[in-house]
Parts: structure tokens; sequence; C-alpha cells
């Protein structure tokens, strides 16, 4: 693996030794990097949870250095949506259904509408459709535990629906 001609791999610890400095030219090779230098730590849990973490604070940083004078674009408030979602969980596994679920629903667009469904979790209430996109998550969260206790119950009854009637819906 390769940063700006410096080879990243974690084999080549002699230059880390040596006081070099490893420059990487874009976001994904950054993560390259330091996921190749954290791989023997990745196998734990907290290893895992220390790389998350790193993914979820570089995320932040890039939108929130955007320069004041432009107005966020509509992917970095969905990548907001689901970084807030994320946080609210604690938990990849059950993120990843509800990332599933509500790409499936919604997009993630605080504005969609089907029907009588409104916003991001696509609930059958006008209200939803004033209310923030992190107001819309954190209904949305509770309605899904009230209802399937998980976003993983939510995804795989979602499922069912879709084989049994064609239509997908929780």
């Amino acid at each position: 693996m390769w940063c700006m001609g410096v080879d990243c791999n974690p084999m080549s610890s002699m230059l880390v030794s040596t006081g070099e400095i490893m420059t990487c030219g874009n976001l994904t090779s950054l993560l390259r990097c330091q996921r190749s230098k954290r791989a023997a730590v990745a196998d734990s849990s907290l290893g895992r949870l220390q790389l998350i973490g790193a993914a979820i604070v570089m995320m932040v940083l890039m939108t929130i250095a955007v320069p004041s004078s432009h107005a966020a674009t509509p992917s970095k408030e969905i990548e907001s949506y689901k970084i807030y979602a994320h946080m609210k969980l604690m938990d990849t596994k059950q993120f990843l259904c509800l990332h599933t679920l509500w790409v499936r629903e919604s997009n993630w667009n605080p504005h969609s509408r089907n029907g009588s469904h409104y916003g991001i979790p696509q609930l059958k209430n006008k209200i939803i459709k004033n209310m923030s996109g992190y107001q819309q998550i954190d209904m949305g969260l509770k309605y899904i535990t009230a209802r399937y206790s998980t976003p993983c119950n939510a995804l795989a009854f979602w499922n069912d629906k879709k084989k049994t009637t064609g239509a997908g819906w929780y």
C-alpha cells in the first residue's frame, strides 16, 4: 500500500522508526494507512471501537471544515444524519440495519413523502414533516424501539413483508 510514494504497509516499520513523517494524499489513503498500522490491534473490540471512532471524528471534521460562506450540500446533511443515528445507537450492526431500512424508505431524505408517510423514517404522522432531520431520527428510533425493539428486527419484518406482499414496510 502506498501513500504519496511512502509505503504504508505495517511491515515497513523502518520508516516510522527513523522518524520520517508519512503523508497521505487523501482521506481514503489516510484511513488505509491507519488501518494497516492498526491491523493487529483491530482484532480486539477496543481496537475496532477506536478505528470506528477515528473514522467518525474524521467525517465530522470534514463536515465542519467547510467555510461558513458555503451552505451544506444535501449529501453532507445526510451524512450528518447518519453519524447522528450511529451515535444514538452505539452499535454498528444495528446502525447497518437501520441504514438499510431507511435507504429503502426515504434514502435518508427528511423531506421525503410517500402517500401519508413522511420524513426519514416514513412515519404516518404529519407532525414529522415539520421536524428537523435529527428530530425525525429520534422519533423513528423511538418507534422502532417500541414496536420491534431493534433496527435489525424492524429490517427483518420489512424483508418478510416484501417477500409475502411485494411491498416492504415496517
